[in-house]
Protein backbone atom coordinates (compact mmCIF):
# COMPACT_ATOMS: atom_id res chain seq x y z
CA UNK A 1 0.00 0.00 0.00
CA UNK A 2 1.37 3.48 -0.37
CA UNK A 3 2.69 5.68 1.47
CA UNK A 4 -0.27 8.07 2.85
CA UNK A 5 0.03 11.41 4.31
CA UNK A 6 -3.03 12.76 6.20
CA UNK A 7 -4.63 15.31 4.49
CA UNK A 8 -3.14 14.54 1.03
CA UNK A 9 -4.18 12.47 -1.76
CA UNK A 10 -4.22 8.37 -1.33
CA UNK A 11 -3.41 6.20 -4.48
CA UNK A 12 -4.53 2.79 -4.38
CA UNK A 13 -2.62 0.89 -6.50
CA UNK A 14 0.95 -0.95 -6.31
CA UNK A 15 3.01 -1.14 -3.65
CA UNK A 16 5.31 1.89 -2.07
CA UNK A 17 8.74 1.80 -2.71
CA UNK A 18 11.47 4.05 -1.94
CA UNK A 19 13.59 5.18 -5.29
CA UNK A 20 13.97 3.04 -8.48
CA UNK A 21 13.22 -0.38 -8.10
CA UNK A 22 13.31 -1.15 -11.40
CA UNK A 23 11.96 -1.54 -14.99
CA UNK A 24 9.14 -4.15 -14.18
CA UNK A 25 6.59 -1.49 -13.19
CA UNK A 26 4.40 0.43 -15.69
CA UNK A 27 4.33 3.56 -14.12
CA UNK A 28 6.72 4.22 -10.84
CA UNK A 29 6.35 7.67 -8.36
CA UNK A 30 9.62 8.23 -6.27
CA UNK A 31 9.04 10.42 -3.36
CA UNK A 32 7.24 12.84 -5.50
CA UNK A 33 6.88 16.27 -3.97
CA UNK A 34 5.27 20.15 -5.34
CA UNK A 35 5.51 23.43 -4.18
CA UNK A 36 3.27 26.16 -4.92
CA UNK A 37 4.59 30.20 -3.90
CA UNK A 38 8.02 31.85 -2.59
CA UNK A 39 9.66 32.31 0.32
CA UNK A 40 6.90 32.29 3.27
CA UNK A 41 4.09 31.51 1.25
CA UNK A 42 4.70 28.30 0.26
CA UNK A 43 2.02 25.55 -0.26
CA UNK A 44 2.96 22.15 -0.40
CA UNK A 45 0.41 20.27 -2.56
CA UNK A 46 1.75 16.79 -3.03
CA UNK A 47 3.84 15.82 -0.25
CA UNK A 48 6.59 12.70 -0.67
CA UNK A 49 4.25 10.92 -2.92
CA UNK A 50 5.70 7.33 -3.77
CA UNK A 51 3.80 4.10 -5.65
CA UNK A 52 4.02 1.96 -8.09
CA UNK A 53 1.47 0.35 -10.88
CA UNK A 54 1.89 -2.14 -12.83
CA UNK A 55 0.68 -3.15 -16.39
CA UNK A 56 -3.34 -3.88 -16.07
CA UNK A 57 -3.82 -2.26 -13.01
CA UNK A 58 -6.72 0.46 -12.12
CA UNK A 59 -5.37 3.47 -10.11
CA UNK A 60 -7.47 5.18 -7.68
CA UNK A 61 -6.24 8.36 -6.35
CA UNK A 62 -9.06 9.68 -3.20
CA UNK A 63 -8.61 12.52 -0.89
CA UNK A 64 -10.12 15.74 0.33
CA UNK A 65 -10.92 18.74 -1.61
CA UNK A 66 -7.36 21.02 -2.62
CA UNK A 67 -5.74 17.67 -1.33
CA UNK A 68 -3.41 17.36 -4.37
CA UNK A 69 -5.01 14.78 -6.23
CA UNK A 70 -5.58 16.87 -9.51
CA UNK A 71 -1.69 18.08 -9.31
CA UNK A 72 -0.79 14.69 -8.82
CA UNK A 73 -2.30 13.73 -11.56
CA UNK A 74 -1.34 16.90 -13.68
CA UNK A 75 2.38 15.53 -12.95
CA UNK A 76 1.56 12.25 -14.29
CA UNK A 77 0.24 13.19 -17.57
CA UNK A 78 3.35 16.18 -18.02
CA UNK A 79 1.28 19.08 -17.47
CA UNK A 80 2.69 19.96 -14.57
CA UNK A 81 6.32 19.53 -13.04
CA UNK A 82 7.46 18.16 -9.74
CA UNK A 83 9.23 20.28 -7.12
CA UNK A 84 11.30 17.25 -6.57
CA UNK A 85 11.38 13.01 -6.77
CA UNK A 86 10.85 11.06 -10.25
CA UNK A 87 8.10 9.72 -12.19
CA UNK A 88 9.03 6.62 -14.75
CA UNK A 89 6.65 5.16 -17.35
CA UNK A 90 8.74 2.17 -17.84
CA UNK A 91 12.31 3.13 -18.37
CA UNK A 92 11.75 6.96 -19.13
CA UNK A 93 11.84 9.39 -16.31
CA UNK A 94 9.77 11.92 -17.12
CA UNK A 95 10.63 14.39 -14.79
CA UNK A 96 13.84 15.08 -16.65
CA UNK A 97 12.32 15.54 -20.17
CA UNK A 98 12.32 18.99 -21.63
CA UNK A 99 9.60 20.62 -23.27
CA UNK A 100 10.03 19.22 -26.79
CA UNK A 101 10.59 15.12 -25.48
CA UNK A 102 7.11 16.07 -22.91
CA UNK A 103 5.44 16.80 -25.91
CA UNK A 104 6.74 13.61 -28.36
CA UNK A 105 6.09 11.41 -25.04
CA UNK A 106 2.28 13.23 -24.47
CA UNK A 107 1.58 12.47 -28.10
CA UNK A 108 2.82 9.03 -28.28
CA UNK A 109 2.26 7.64 -25.21
CA UNK A 110 -0.53 9.23 -23.03
CA UNK A 111 -4.63 9.72 -23.80
CA UNK A 112 -6.23 12.15 -21.96
CA UNK A 113 -10.22 11.61 -21.17
CA UNK A 114 -11.64 15.25 -20.39
CA UNK A 115 -14.34 16.44 -18.58
CA UNK A 116 -15.34 18.70 -21.86
CA UNK A 117 -15.37 17.60 -25.54
CA UNK A 118 -12.34 19.46 -25.68
CA UNK A 119 -12.89 19.68 -29.55
CA UNK A 120 -12.32 22.59 -32.23
CA UNK A 121 -15.81 24.31 -32.56
CA UNK A 122 -15.12 24.94 -36.38
CA UNK A 123 -14.64 21.25 -37.25
CA UNK A 124 -16.64 18.78 -37.21
CA UNK A 125 -16.33 15.29 -35.18
CA UNK A 126 -14.75 13.51 -38.19
CA UNK A 127 -12.23 16.75 -39.29
CA UNK A 128 -10.96 17.07 -35.51
CA UNK A 129 -9.98 13.26 -35.81
CA UNK A 130 -8.22 14.11 -38.52
CA UNK A 131 -6.78 17.12 -36.92
CA UNK A 132 -5.45 14.70 -34.49
CA UNK A 133 -3.97 12.17 -36.70
CA UNK A 134 -2.41 15.08 -38.82
CA UNK A 135 -0.31 16.16 -35.27
CA UNK A 136 0.55 12.28 -34.90
CA UNK A 137 2.09 12.85 -38.92
CA UNK A 138 -0.84 10.43 -40.14
CA UNK A 139 -2.39 12.28 -43.69
CA UNK A 140 -3.88 11.60 -46.21
CA UNK A 141 -5.71 8.03 -47.02
CA UNK A 142 -3.55 6.59 -43.39
CA UNK A 143 -5.47 9.40 -41.54
CA UNK A 144 -8.60 9.17 -43.38
CA UNK A 145 -8.66 4.93 -42.79
CA UNK A 146 -7.74 5.44 -39.12
CA UNK A 147 -10.40 8.31 -38.71
CA UNK A 148 -12.92 5.64 -40.14
CA UNK A 149 -11.43 3.08 -37.17
CA UNK A 150 -11.81 5.14 -34.86
CA UNK A 151 -15.42 6.30 -35.40
CA UNK A 152 -16.23 2.49 -35.63
CA UNK A 153 -14.67 1.53 -32.20
CA UNK A 154 -16.05 4.33 -30.76
CA UNK A 155 -19.63 3.90 -32.54
CA UNK A 156 -19.69 7.11 -33.64
CA UNK A 157 -20.12 7.23 -37.49
CA UNK A 158 -23.63 8.50 -37.61
CA UNK A 159 -22.51 11.55 -36.11
CA UNK A 160 -19.02 12.37 -37.86
CA UNK A 161 -20.37 15.29 -40.01
CA UNK A 162 -21.63 16.90 -37.04
CA UNK A 163 -20.12 19.79 -35.43
CA UNK A 164 -19.37 20.12 -31.47
CA UNK A 165 -22.30 22.36 -30.15
CA UNK A 166 -24.60 19.71 -31.66
CA UNK A 167 -23.14 16.59 -29.58
CA UNK A 168 -24.84 17.26 -26.31
CA UNK A 169 -28.03 18.54 -28.08
CA UNK A 170 -27.94 14.91 -29.20
CA UNK A 171 -26.42 13.00 -26.06
CA UNK A 172 -29.23 14.85 -24.18
CA UNK A 173 -32.25 13.81 -26.94
CA UNK A 174 -30.92 10.45 -26.33
CA UNK A 175 -30.88 9.87 -22.79
CA UNK A 176 -34.54 11.61 -22.37
CA UNK A 177 -36.19 8.02 -24.02
CA UNK A 178 -33.87 6.20 -21.54
CA UNK A 179 -35.93 4.03 -19.50
CA UNK A 180 -36.59 5.05 -15.70
CA UNK A 181 -35.52 1.38 -14.86
CA UNK A 182 -31.92 2.27 -16.75
CA UNK A 183 -31.13 5.21 -14.61
CA UNK A 184 -31.90 3.51 -11.19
Amino acid sequence: MPEQHKGKPKAAAGTAKKGRIGMNHFIEVCDVEKYYGKGSNVTKAVDRVSFCVDQGEFLGIMGASGSGKTTLLNILSTIDSVTSGHVFYGPDDITVMNEDQLSDFRRDNLGFVFQDFNLLDTLTVRENIVLALSLQGKHGKEAEEKTREVMDILDISSIQDKFPCTLFQILMSKMTYLPISWVY
